[in-house]
């Protein structure tokens, strides 16, 4: 159970990290919002790896993370049922 809530835990600081990101990145450029997902994290990516509005803290805990992995977290609700 512990190494769940672990993963939840990280999985959480992750979503929140990348909600960060995408709001800078849509502050930057309102054109993005119309942009499909497969840019949007892709971008999230590329600032991740450059440390662009991440700490080196945060920018670790995305190593091995994808553009893909990405995605699916910036689509992921988990208050669902």
């Amino acid at each position: 159970m512990i190494a769940l809530e672990k993963t939840d835990t990280e999985t959480n600081k992750k979503k929140d990290i990348i909600n960060r990101i995408v709001s800078k990145l849509f502050s930057e450029n309102e054109g993005l919002y119309y942009s499909p997902t497969d840019d949007i994290a892709v971008l999230v990516k590329e600032r991740i790896q450059n440390n662009i509005y991440v700490s080196r803290e945060e920018k670790d805990l995305f190593a091995g993370t994808s553009a893909r992995d990405i995605k699916i977290l910036m689509s992921y609700n988990s208050s669902c049922c």
